[in-house]
């Protein structure tokens, strides 16, 4: 229903199938990606209309079980293997907030939604095009883990200024104290390593600024810094874990040192650089 895929397309993929080395398994996993897009045409279009494009889809189907599934999960991923965007590595950090900006340029500044949605799309793609450059070994394990893990940076910076902008729209801001709202966030563990995997989670400390306690928020509801500054880390772990179309961005794990699992969510920076230099284990 909806369309298919032409009788001379379908042969070639079977071919290309057949010549794996394990051609059950290759085949089982093209089906289930066929059953997913079987209503979207232009898909099946491709498919039919360019040899290059099945051929890669074919290597995927065979090398990679973690593409396979997400490819059959977010079908949209399929843009990137189609049209060979996912033949080249996606760039440094500077070159993912580019692509960020240029996918958030068009969406409303009040929509957290939509630009949680669209975000969550731009990491699916790029986390797709860095596991399709490491399967065909054209960089390092180790280059492959820092794109991952500036991905993660690049996600977590953007997910703080639509908490900031919520924030602001509901509450306020904190300006007479400072531009930020008093809020940083460290990465500990494998993305402050820059050592990401593709299933890692997030290990995050959030200080505050201890020059915003004194001040309030300047909205129709204010809020004093201290809770001003909680919600704000709190609106930014359940965007976290908001689960959209594109699934889910990332697990956080915001219980770690110096408060440990049974700490506050918030430390000051004094306590923070007193840990570090006298309790913290080197990583």
């Amino acid at each position: 229903e909806g369309g298919g895929i032409g009788d001379g397309a379908g042969d070639a993929l079977l071919a290309g199938v057949a010549r794996q080395r394990d051609p059950a398994t290759t085949l089982d996993r093209l089906l289930r990606l066929l059953q997913a897009v079987l209503g979207r045409t232009s898909y099946l279009a491709l498919l039919d209309e360019q040899p290059a494009a099945r051929e890669r889809l074919v290597e995927v189907m065979a090398r990679s079980a973690l593409l396979a599934e997400r490819l059959a999960a977010h079908p949209l991923l399929l843009d990137d293997l189609l049209d060979g965007r996912a033949d080249a590595p996606p760039g440094d950090r500077d070159a993912l907030v580019a692509l960020w900006r240029a996918s958030a340029a068009g969406l409303p500044t009040d929509d957290a939604e939509a630009q949680l949605v669209a975000l969550n799309e731009l990491r699916q793609s790029v986390a797709f095009r860095i596991a399709r450059v490491a399967l065909l070994d054209r960089q390092p394990a180790v280059a492959s883990a820092a794109q991952l893990a500036a991905l993660a940076e690049v996600v977590v910076d953007a997910l703080l200024g639509i908490a900031r902008a919520d924030m602001r729209r509901q509450h306020g801001g904190l300006d007479a104290a400072g531009p930020h709202a008093g809020v940083a966030v460290v990465g500990y563990g494998s993305l402050g390593g820059a050592e990401l995997g593709f299933g890692s989670d997030l290990d995050l400390v959030f200080l505050f600024d201890p020059h915003c306690e004194g001040h309030s928020s300047d909205g129709a509801r204010p809020l004093d810094a201290g809770r001003y500054q909680v919600r704000l880390v709190q609106k930014l772990l359940a965007l976290l874990a908001t689960q959209t179309p594109a699934g889910r961005l990332y697990e956080a794990d915001p219980g770690r040192p110096p408060g440990g699992a049974q700490g506050l969510l918030l430390c000051s920076p004094p306590r923070f650089s007193s840990y570090q230099a006298t309790q913290a284990r080197a990583w």
